[in-house]
């Protein structure tokens, strides 16, 4: 399970189990087991499996016997599928009865097999014919045609909960335009929107992406390079750092030729697609299909064949390292007949799901429930083996449930001689959940742990399981890969907080225009012990939350410094803070110190208007009459004041 401990110094080799704490600056949060790691996303060849993140070997390609899980509860078609944490949803779609649903099912998935489907929070409309994305906790239903029918940009999205359920929906950032009939992928933190139809019903060539922000929302959606030609009914999926997208039509026509061409395009590290090339095309056209990328195969399910027939067949090409692929050949069709199409497809580690869907032969339709699962065979002899294939890729946000220093991250796992673990690592807080700028660290230090400056609510990090570098015989690689058996979120311990000493309450200065104020503050503790060379900052506000800063000094080496301030204003303390960092690690901050506030003003003590004077009278020697004139000169010619207001300045 997740659990967050208390911090010693560099403790990433050994994580010694402990009872949990809460969350707070100078502990860490430890993902270890299963459980942990399926809260984050498979993004090609990982095993989540063991307590461990494991590279998997390529298959053999070939697809094992379709059986039957758990049907859905009712029948569905045009609807989307996704898994995520254990859990396979369905939504919307229609069906006999109702064209445009609102239902979303969910079923737990365990060793392959599809349990009983349970509905939970239903579509805020009912909509088919969009497509859906599931990643870091949340779903995401993308355009589609509500009922009416409107076609419509809305993205709605919901969290998944632990149990299974869905969360209460809204939406986010909607498209650019409306559409349908599109496909969706989620690679390297970013959802890709490829194709389909406008509200119009005109074809779309264009690829669009966006970033998903730490709480879920979306980033604006931007163009990317375009397909060669528009389509829609077509299917599309993301592997080895390349996006292939199959099929499709271009028209609604009874008769109309389906699409059997097939385009790469690979994802650059910025998220952009490259040109498009075309590779080796299905050996049939085929619409309303459903595309898989798995274990280093492509593969193509059912679809329509434009006339007046669904399709069972299953076809399958192994991937190449240049991202093309090879030729096409039959496998394991679904067993449903005479066909079918407009299902809901999701792959769990090599397992490929499908969900409902239609089955249409010659003017006869049949609405379909069943739930099927297959897994392609492995590759026993390793003969599928390809080296420059054999990586893995896995990501996962971290919620740290509040703003706090991440002071380290640190990966225990085993990289083979030639393996490697690559971490790609962005923060983000909670005042803004844009994740920053990407971080990558490669390779990464296994048993050790890499300095992170910075505070954030959320952690993004992506890790990458590389074998390609491996000398060793394809044997050792397959049945030795590199795996990763925990990951830590802080590592260096943050120093206590200071206390801030003085001023506060009323501090005095000799003039109208203010005067020098001194600060003071304890000394940094890490450990229980004092830090030695400790750095400190200090701010002063007038904002008790620190928006905007009056002062702010940096590298301050004692527990003291001195400020020109001005007179307050009434009813406008100033307030001011202080944080210190141990120089061994200069970026990993202690909290803030808590607000003290303060207000400046005159002296009562001191004479400073026109015309005032103090007159010091001495003890005198002689008569008693001058020590009385003296005391009259006092109190006639000068003035004491007291309680004098302080000026603004």
């Amino acid at each position: 399970m997740t659990r967050i401990r208390a911090l010693y110094p560099l403790l990433f080799a050994f994580l010694l189990p402990v009872a949990a704490l809460p969350a707070q600056a100078g502990q860490e949060v430890v993902f270890t087991t299963t459980a942990d790691f399926q809260k984050g996303n498979p993004e090609g060849l990982v095993s989540l499996s063991g307590n461990q993140i494991s590279r998997t070997a390529l298959s053999a390609g070939t697809l094992g016997a379709f059986t039957q899980s758990t049907a859905l509860p009712g029948a569905q078609n045009y609807h989307s599928a996704v898994y995520y944490n254990r859990y396979v949803h369905t939504f919307g779609g229609g069906n006999s009865t109702g064209p445009f649903l609102v239902d979303v099912n969910y079923a737990p998935l365990t060793n392959g097999t599809v349990g009983a489907w349970t509905a939970t929070q239903p579509l805020p409309v009912a909509n088919r014919w969009h497509a859906s994305i599931a990643c870091n906790g949340f779903v995401y239903v993308i355009g589609g045609v509500d009922v009416g029918p409107t076609t419509t940009a809305e993205i709605r999205m919901a969290s998944l909960n632990a149990d299974g359920t869905v969360g209460s929906w809204t939406t986010t950032t909607p498209l650019p335009s409306a559409r349908y009939g599109h496909s969706a992928v989620f690679h390297n933190g970013n959802i890709y929107v490829i194709g389909g139809f406008d509200a119009s019903s005109a074809i779309l060539a264009d690829a669009i992406v966006a970033r998903v922000n730490a709480d879920g929302t979306l980033g604006a959606w931007t163009a990317t390079t375009p397909l060669p030609s528009g389509r829609h009914s077509h299917s599309s999926a993301a592997f080895n750092g390349f996006m292939y997208v199959a099929g499709g039509t271009t028209s609604f026509t009874p008769g109309a030729a389906q699409l059997n061409d097939v385009y790469v395009s690979a994802i650059a590290a910025n998220g952009t697609l490259g040109a498009w090339t075309a590779t080796t095309p299905l050996p049939t056209g085929r619409a309303k299909l459903s595309v898989a990328a798995v274990r280093g195969h492509l593969y193509a399910f059912g679809g329509f064949d434009g006339s007046a027939y669904a399709m069972p067949n299953s076809v399958v090409a192994p991937i190449a390292a240049n991202g093309g692929i090879g030729a096409w050949a039959e496998t394991q069709a679904l067993p449903i007949s005479p066909g079918m199409y407009a299902f809901g497809l999701v792959v769990v580690e090599g397992v490929v799901i499908t969900t409902g869907g239609y089955a249409y032969s010659t003017g006869s339709p049949l609405w379909r429930n069943e739930v099927l699962t297959s897994a392609p065979e492995p590759d026993t002899a390793n003969t599928a083996q390809l080296l420059p294939l054999l990586r893995g890729e896995y990501s996962h946000l971290v919620d740290l449930g509040v703003d706090r220093l991440v002071n380290g991250i640190g990966i225990n796992g085993t990289a083979p001689s030639g393996g490697k673990v690559r971490l790609q690592y962005r923060l983000a807080t909670s005042t803004n959940p844009v994740l920053g700028a990407e971080q990558v660290v490669d390779p990464f230090p296994l048993g050790s742990g890499i300095v992170v400056p910075g505070t954030a609510r959320w952690v993004w990090l992506r890790i990458t399981l590389d074998d390609r570098g491996r000398t060793d015989p394809l044997s050792t690689v397959t049945s030795n890969p590199t795996v990763v058996t925990d990951f830590t979120i802080g590592g260096i311990p943050a120093p206590d907080k200071p206390t801030g000493l003085a001023p506060s309450g009323e501090v005095a200065v000799p003039t109208d225009a203010g005067g020098p104020v001194r600060f003071e503050w304890s000394t940094l503790i890490r450990d229980g012990q004092q830090v030695a060379g400790a750095k400190y900052e200090l701010e002063v506000s007038l904002d008790s939350t620190f928006q905007t800063t009056l002062h702010s000094l940096t590298n301050l080496g004692g527990t003291s410094t001195e400020l020109e301030m001005a007179l307050s204003e009434s009813n406008k303390p100033y307030s001011w803070r202080v944080r210190g960092a141990d120089p061994a690690f200069p970026t990993a901050f202690s909290e803030w110190s808590n607000p003290m506030t303060f207000s400046v003003r005159i002296d009562d003590l001191i004479d400073h208007g026109a015309g005032d004077c103090t007159i010091a009278v001495a003890p005198s020697r002689g008569s008693p009459a001058l020590a009385i004139l003296g005391l009259l000169v006092l109190f006639g010619a000068g003035r004491i004041r007291r309680g004098r207001p302080a000026r603004s300045s």
